[in-house]
């Protein structure tokens, strides 16, 4: 209050301030240990405080171990020395902590309630925030096993890792609290999830000779989150179970388009030809779609996502072109897709920026795969429009040169052109396979179209004196 809440003062709704303290102090000793070169320990333990949390519980403590052995430099290696370069086996477990929650301990109240009291009005103050006096460190509980190979005198370099995550705790701004509760939410600790992951780096010298040298690089990652634990409170709806992916999509299951002459579905009563027809899963005999006919389409993940990285140089010429890309992340509409207009909002309307493909609509004359412009179905909370999509993204393409130049004046003198984002492939129709939509994970079809990537180029010059 006072300066620091403007705001409250009468006469001052155009002004306003705040203010807040944090602090946050840490800790931590390590020990390593290493015999021979091969055989390697470390260990840690870490406290840290946060001012943010109740004195009862502003400490967190976190520990951590790892080792490591250099199996290559055993002496039953020696005789693979030739080819087998290097091979090192690592395994790892750990904690570590998050407060990032703000200041959610205390009760908060705010202006801006108006009274009156007889003729004359007051600016009156009200409970905002319900804080928590029992928040505590959410913790990341993390295992891995990892493994270094090396061939041909390290000319192929291999490493995978594989990690098991448990993010206990979890620390959410607004658990819903009961109806009868003076606020409808408030900080707390709830939940717990799960997730595990694959990790493959490559690294090769594919060609090594005194005027040309080839190196590339190859990332592989995929992974899985699921929900361990939820809220105690937490109401699952009809489609839903405990441990769900983290990033589950939810919609009714499709079959298609209502042909001309078709029956129609008992519990899509109305639905007429070239529109969407849906699954009935629930086997009830309702003759009404439910929250309970909904299901899993799938998950909002790719299967996997990936990198290379090729490096070449001859002589004072130097090319880097890196590509990245993912598979199988299940996506939403396009524009294309999802801006269809109905025949009754561009009757409300009157003129509509619809797509291209309302040409292609469903029609006595066209019956393809685009549903009709008659309003009605269930084509945007159905999966009939999401689809997996894949690409391969070119992200950056680097040409160099190596000015010859006397050492006296510069020690070296290089200039480079390079394009950004010269060009993707992918089976996605929309802008941008990355940007162009987020797909929520629950029941409905919300739109979140963002700038795609941009094609930018560039010239550059690096002089070292």
């Amino acid at each position: 209050f006072l300066y620091n809440n403007l705001g409250v003062g009468s006469g001052s709704k155009d002004v306003a301030s705040s203010a807040n303290q944090r602090e946050m102090a840490s800790v931590f000793g390590r020990l390593n240990y290493a015999y021979l070169g091969r055989y390697m320990l470390t260990a840690t333990l870490r406290a840290d405080g946060a001012s943010n949390f109740h004195p009862d519980n502003r400490w967190g403590y976190f520990p951590s171990v790892s080792g490591a052995w250099r199996f290559s430099d055993e002496a039953f290696m020696s005789s693979t020395k030739d080819v087998f370069s290097n091979g090192k086996l690592r395994l790892g477990y750990g904690q570590t902590g998050n407060s990032n929650v703000g200041n959610r301990t205390l009760d908060y109240f705010s202006e801006g309630a108006s009274y009156a009291f007889g003729n004359t009005g007051a600016t009156g103050m009200a409970l905002n925030e319900l804080g928590n006096p029992k928040l505590k460190w959410e913790t990341t509980t993390e295992w891995n096993i990892g493994l270094d190979l090396g061939f041909l005198n390290n000319r192929i370099n291999l490493t995978t890792e594989y990690y098991d995550r448990i993010v206990s705790d979890l620390l959410v701004t607004s658990k819903t609290l009961a109806s009868y509760s003076e606020l409808g939410s408030m900080a707390a600790n709830i939940g717990k999830t799960r997730g595990r992951g694959l990790e493959l780096t490559l690294n090769t010298v594919n060609i090594m000779r005194s005027d040309f040298v080839w190196t590339s690089d190859l990332t592989f990652y995929t992974y899985e989150d699921y929900w361990e634990e939820r809220d105690p409170d937490w109401v699952p709806a009809p489609y839903e179970s405990e441990k769900d992916p983290i990033r589950a999509v939810f919609r009714y299951r499709s079959d298609g388009l209502l042909q001309a002459g078709e029956a129609v579905p008992a519990w899509q009563k109305g639905l007429l030809p070239g529109q969407v027809k849906i699954k009935k899963l629930d086997n009830t005999e309702a003759t009404t779609l439910g929250e309970s006919d909904n299901e899993m389409i799938g998950v909002n993940t790719p299967d996997f996502t990936f990198g290379f990285n090729n490096t070449l140089r001859y002589k004072k010429f130097d090319l880097n072109i890196y590509f990245y890309g993912e598979v199988n992340r299940l996506h939403g509409p396009s524009y294309y897709d999802s801006w269809t207009p109905s025949i009754q909002q561009v009757a409300n309307v009157g003129v509509f920026g619809g797509s291209i493909r309302s040409l292609d609509c469903w029609r006595g004359d066209n019956q393809g795969s685009v549903p009709s412009l008659l309003s009605g179905g269930h084509a945007s909370d159905s999966d009939y429009f999401l689809k997996k999509v894949s690409f391969l993204r070119c992200r950056n393409i680097t040409l160099g040169y190596l000015i010859p130049i006397s050492k006296k004046v510069v020690n070296s003198f290089r200039v480079n052109v390079s394009v950004s984002n010269p060009f993707v492939i992918t089976n996605y129709n929309g802008l941008d396979p990355e940007t162009d939509y987020n797909l929520q994970s629950n029941i409905g079809n919300l739109n979140n179209y963002s700038y795609p990537n941009v094609r930018t180029y560039s010239v550059g010059v690096d002089i070292n004196f």
